[in-house]
């Protein structure tokens, strides 16, 4: 029996008594007045409705994991020390609290029968000496200390995401294994892959001319220069295009050679040869194949990314008398081909391509610059359009209307070489470890980098036992350049064939938060670098030193000792404060 109902009973046996006959039968007649019920009922009303006193923590909490439900009861008494009947409003709260914690969950509730029962709070932060304080109005009570510890981990989640990064440079992203209260579980060692979330960046990769295999990478927004890199197709690169369903870069040289690059792992694939006038490509989306035009002939050539056979397809019919064609793309949003047709000598028009019936179209106006030497596609459908080195002005980079061939002008496109052959759009890319481990629970990507500026960047993090997590947005603003002063290691040196390798060092006064790449035009005679014009070191973000090495060529021919030049692009800036901007390297024969 509660103490509610064993008061109720006792009143109830003073009321009944006071009711009785005076009579020694017990069967006396009942007060005519009634008084001594009156008084009874009026003293059991006053005990049950008795005004609260205390509060008394009747479960105590116990030790619970983080975010997991607390169940405690809190009991609303008298001054006697008796349940109260009437309902009463119980408030919880943090008492002490070692963690800075915050408490969820139904924190008020009424009484029943005297008790206040709260079972689904629960604190968020991990600490040991927390307690609870129960109150209504002006009373209250306190728990005993228990702890909250961190529980198994529920999910992944970011706490360091990007803040003002710059293309190239480190973005600076860690996460995290939490549990239900945001608490590490230090105890997960899980793999983590991180890819886009939100791509808005784009490059545009530009393509060499005056023989060479060089490819610049700019980004587009700033249109400004990442760098620039070998090839390694080992002939001028007069077209290439980008198939984002395998990742890879495929380039057309100058001799009709068709060249998979995969531009991370530096390697690169010759997948055939056609006609040496062949200068567009376009990837086919609907087989395994990508499309080129002879520049001469109008011929249509088709490669087969399986097979890798190359095949001619036929002259493609011009009605507008086009002597061949120099640009070739295809419209991601419509599958729509499109091409550059010259007429009467350098006069250039943008026409439509049909590849089955082997026809074009013309689509408008002469195009105002009669030097376009390459067309590409952004992913919104927008075509661009770019002039090599006999256009007016050159190295111009233009956005094109589809419907009327009218160009807009964007800006002049870096070319340390002076002449462009071709241009290819392409997603921002991410650079450095995509994939970490976790140590303690939190795992670090600390030369992760994004190579185009934009608004609007998310990240994705995958690992097998837990959900994916998206960073919160952010932006990536264009490379500021640097203001380190840079400086060969050294004036000269001397190796031999036999050596296997020889490495070229640079350094830079002052670390810069973003990669650095510095460019080195190459004067050689020597087998290991005979058709490479340009040589890029990279010195890491937050680095002043970087380095490359060159794989000698150890051959049975008695030729003599042989050099490469190396000369730094920006000369006045190294011979500002003195420092060293060119490099002798000596190899001696060992025949």
């Amino acid at each position: 029996m509660t103490k509610t109902n064993k008061l109720r009973s006792v009143l109830m046996s003073l009321t009944l008594a006071a009711c009785g006959s005076s009579g020694g039968d017990g069967g006396g007649t009942p007060d005519a007045g009634g008084g001594n019920a009156d008084a009874a009922v009026t003293t059991a009303d006053a005990a049950i409705n008795a005004e609260l006193t205390s509060l008394s923590i009747s479960t105590q909490p116990v030790d619970t994991a983080s975010g997991a439900a607390v169940t405690v009861s809190v009991e609303a008494l008298d001054a006697d020390g008796n349940l109260l009947s009437d309902a009463t409003t119980v408030t919880l709260s943090i008492g002490a609290d070692p963690g800075t914690g915050t408490l969820n969950g139904t924190q008020s509730v009424e009484t029943v029968d005297g008790v206040a029962t709260f079972d689904d709070i629960s604190i968020d932060e991990a600490g040991a000496g927390y307690t609870l304080v129960a109150a209504s109005g002006d009373v209250t009570a306190e728990t005993n200390a228990f702890e909250i510890f961190v529980g198994a981990a529920a999910s992944l989640v970011f706490i360091e995401t990007p803040v003002g990064a710059e293309s190239m440079g480190a973005l600076g992203v860690s996460l995290a294994f939490v549990d239900q209260g945001g608490n590490i579980d230090t105890s997960v060692t899980d793999e983590v892959t991180l890819s886009f979330g939100t791509n808005p960046g784009e490059i545009v990769f530009h393509s060499s001319g005056n023989g060479t295999s060089m490819l610049e990478s700019i980004d587009l927004a700033t249109q400004t220069p990442l760098g620039w890199f070998e090839s390694q197709a080992r002939q001028e690169v007069r077209a290439f295009m980008t198939n984002e369903a395998d990742g890879l870069k495929y380039l057309l040289g100058r001799n009709g050679a068709y060249f998979a690059l995969d531009v991370d792992a530096d390697t690169i694939t010759e997948l055939g040869v056609s006609s040496s006038r062949v200068r567009g490509l376009a990837f086919d989306a609907l087989g395994n194949r990508f499309l080129a035009m002879d520049e001469g002939t109008s011929g249509l050539h088709e490669v087969d990314l399986v097979t890798q056979v190359t095949t001619e397809l036929g002259t493609v019919t011009d009605a507008t008398g086009a002597e061949g064609h120099t640009a070739f793309t295809v419209d991601p949003i419509t599958g729509v081909f499109y091409a550059v047709a010259k007429t009467d000598g350098q006069t250039r028009r943008l026409v439509t391509i049909d590849p089955v019936l082997l026809t074009s179209t013309d689509v408008g106006v002469d195009f105002a610059n009669d030097g376009v030497a390459s067309l590409s596609f952004r992913a919104d459908g927008t075509l661009l359009a770019s002039t090599g080195d006999g256009g007016t002005p050159a190295n111009t980079l233009y956005s094109v209307d589809k419907a009327t061939g009218v160009m807009t002008e964007l800006g002049l496109l870096p070319d340390a070489l002076g002449d462009g052959e071709g241009i290819s759009v392409i997603p921002a890319r991410l650079h450095g470890n995509v994939t970490a481990v976790a140590v303690d629970g939190v795992v670090t990507f600390p030369d992760l980098r994004i190579d185009a500026s934009a608004l609007g960047y998310t990240l994705e993090a995958t690992t097998a036992n837990f959900p994916a997590a998206t960073s919160a947005a952010f932006d990536v603003i264009g490379a500021q350049g640097f203001d380190g002063l840079p400086t060969l290691d050294a004036a000269a040196q001397t190796v031999s064939e036999g050596d296997g390798t020889a490495t070229i060092s640079v350094s830079i006064d002052a670390a810069q938060s973003h990669d650095v790449v510095l460019t080195y035009n190459v004067n050689s005679n020597s087998a290991e670098l005979t058709n490479d014009r340009f040589f890029n070191i990279r010195i890491p973000a937050g680095a002043t030193t970087g380095s490359r090495t060159i794989t000698l060529v150890d051959d049975a021919v008695a030729e003599g000792s042989r050099t490469i030049n190396f000369n730094l692009e920006n000369v006045a800036m190294a011979l500002e404060g003195g420092a060293i901007p060119s490099h002798v390297l000596t190899i001696e024969d060992n025949d």
